[in-house]
């Protein structure tokens, strides 16, 4: 019975070894690839920012850039009557179309502008009421002739309060924008850092069990070539009776046939130097 107990507790070394390792491997490559993940998912998700940036900030300079085009032709033809003037006016309507039309499409394609869109929407109501109720009336009045009423005081300080308004409301939308993009950084930057702190601190981890998995061998390791040590100087003085315990690790066992003692009906067979062993 206790053989049979000795033998269940040996161990392989070798499979222990194995076995110690797969874990604090693992886990470095799970800490590996973790790290290579937010490195990529970092890659990408601030190039999308930066293009979406670059659009959404891009057809906002449009919007007031076609506008400014609007206003001023519209100014030069009011002033001079010449045909030439409406020209930046008529095209810069569909432009302010295109830019608002692209603008809208990348603020619904993310939700993280939701504070954007609406203010889009109050931008255009700006724009739509500068151009439908004084841009269009005051083309008319001086295509009929009426260039008076175009060009009075009252329908230019109109004229300039619709316009000052779609420029507040645009700087409004603006600020709105800023804002959502660099909720938005926060929130990629957040991700980053988590994803790194957890790939550092799975790798720490992986560390201190491979310290650990190294420990325990070399400490099993050293206590088991101590017995060795022992006894083999003990059959070097001459002590015949002298025995190695059955050790955990079946590879140091099996380097030890005379673990079991010198029996009477063998012979002796005595080294140059000092110790004795016995052969079967």
């Amino acid at each position: 019975m206790q053989a049979i107990t000795t033998a269940r507790r040996q161990r392989s070394l070798v499979a222990g070894l194995r076995n110690g390792l797969i874990g604090p491997i693992s886990l470095l490559l799970i800490g590996l690839v973790i790290g290579v993940c937010a490195g990529i998912f970092s890659s990408i998700s601030q190039y999308n920012l930066g293009e979406q940036k670059v659009v959404i900030r891009g057809n906002v300079d449009g919007m007031l850039r076609s506008m400014v085009d609007q206003e001023t032709g519209l100014r030069g033809y009011i002033s001079t009557n010449n045909l030439t003037f409406l020209e930046p006016f008529n095209s810069g309507r569909p432009q302010y179309v295109s830019s608002l039309q692209q603008l809208e499409t990348a603020a619904n394609n993310n939700a993280s502008f939701n504070n954007t869109t609406p203010l889009i929407l109050a931008v255009d109501n700006r724009a739509s009421d500068w151009y439908n109720n004084y841009a269009l009336v005051q083309v008319r009045n001086v295509e009929a002739g009426d260039l008076a009423t175009a060009r009075s005081e009252s329908t230019n300080a109109a004229g300039k309060a619709a316009f000052d308004a779609f420029r507040t409301a645009l700087t409004q939308l603006q600020a709105v924008i800023n804002t959502d993009v660099t909720n938005l950084q926060a929130q990629v930057n957040t991700i980053n850092i988590v994803s790194v702190v957890l790939g550092v601190v799975i790798s720490l981890f992986a560390i201190f069990a491979l310290y650990r998995a190294f420990n325990d061998l070399t400490s099993n390791l050293h206590g088991q070539l101590e017995i060795l040590q022992n006894t083999t100087a003990q059959l070097g003085s001459g002590n015949l009776a002298a025995r190695v315990p059955a050790l955990p690790y079946t590879e140091l066992g099996q380097l030890t046939p005379w673990r079991r003692g010198c029996k009477t009906s063998k012979t002796l067979c005595r080294n140059a130097t000092s110790w004795r062993v016995c052969r079967n």
